[in-house]
């Protein structure tokens, strides 16, 4: 499951989800993930 966080010294500009380098570079390419990737809430989370 992906995270929303921020990895900063992967790619600071994005949240892991979002982020080209996160999943292409590091899930598919690196790690050799070719199937489905899913996350969470993708909302920050807020006080009720």
């Amino acid at each position: 499951m992906m995270s929303s966080a921020t990895y900063t010294q992967l790619d600071p500009a994005s949240p892991a989800l979002f982020s080209p380098v996160v999943v292409t570079d590091l899930l598919r390419e690196d790690l050799g993930i070719d199937g489905v990737v899913v996350s969470d809430d993708v909302e920050p989370t807020r006080a009720v």
